[in-house]
């Protein structure tokens, strides 16, 4: 006979105010008690650790209540089930995020995130606070653990593709990342122009290419647009403007007088050749 195994609880605990005995934090731990000692002993520059900061100066602590205990696959809802709660009735809540693991920051929260990026001293602050916790292997292994397990939920993957997609696809983003490759090719010092680099990104291009182009269902997915009339008038007239341009005229002038243009010319040349007497030497013997 089969036996059952009883689910993982996990619990849904609030943080409350001793003053005003009003909710400030809501969070989510197998182990509430020893993670209020956590978020005592733990400071970061946060409002949660700011508002611990206070009531601890104060001579008081934190008081820790149980909201709910839940099934540990259920405690993300759970926790966003609360921290909804709690705002709704006008609780000056603490939390940075809407629940869930902390994926969803708020609008506001995102705002204050990115100015914050965007100064050079919190930017250095941010960055010795990290490298500190990470410096812990416990607080280190625990963080790695934590990031797997969002990776690996489809649903956080999800929305994450779809900020990402959202972000990237801005004007504003395409000629920052255009101006950023641009800023790394023209630096002789840049990774991005190590031969190694560049050995290594022309094979996977190549890898790509073939299994790209070894699929019937890609090839003709991308060949049928090219062959309509529509797609050949519009290539034509894009390269007869491109050839009456001179800047481009200038450009393809000054690529096929340089020595390595000639040299990989003269390469490809000889190349071919020994191919030629390779399949003629073959066709002979044979």
């Amino acid at each position: 006979m089969r036996t059952i195994q009883p689910q993982k609880i996990t619990f849904i605990y609030a943080l409350v105010d001793p003053s005003t005995k009003e909710c400030r934090y809501i969070g989510k731990a197998n182990n509430p008690e020893r993670r209020l000692r956590d978020h005592l002993r733990t400071p970061f520059n946060t409002h949660k650790y700011a508002w611990i900061t206070s009531v601890l100066s104060a001579g008081h602590q934190p008081e820790l209540v149980i909201l709910e205990s839940v099934g540990i696959a259920d405690w993300q809802d759970a926790e966003r089930h609360w921290i909804a709660y709690f705002k709704y009735i006008g609780a000056n809540l603490t939390n940075s995020t809407l629940g869930g693991d902390g994926l969803n920051p708020t609008p506001e929260m995102s705002i204050k995130i990115a100015e914050a990026a965007k100064n050079p001293d919190k930017r250095a602050i941010l960055s010795a606070k990290a490298k500190l916790r990470y410096s812990d292997p416990v607080e280190r292994a625990r963080l790695i653990g934590m990031a797997k397990a969002a990776c690996s939920d489809p649903i956080n993957r999800a929305k994450s593709s779809a900020r990402m997609l959202l972000v990237m696809n801005t004007p504003e983003r395409k000629l920052l990342s255009a101006k950023t490759l641009a800023a790394q090719r023209s630096d002789p010092f840049s990774k991005m122009n190590s031969q190694e680099s560049k050995t290594k990104s022309a094979n996977k291009r190549s890898v790509n290419a073939l299994k790209n182009w070894s699929d019937p269902e890609y090839v003709a997915k991308t060949v049928a647009p090219l062959r309509t009339e529509e797609a050949r008038k519009a290539n034509s007239e894009r390269m007869k403007k491109l050839h009456q341009d001179p800047a481009y005229i200038e450009h393809r002038r000054a690529v096929c007088q340089s020595p390595e243009y000639k040299q990989r010319i003269s390469d490809a040349i000889k190349a071919h050749w020994v191919k030629r007497r390779e399949l003629k030497d073959n066709l002979m013997n044979n």
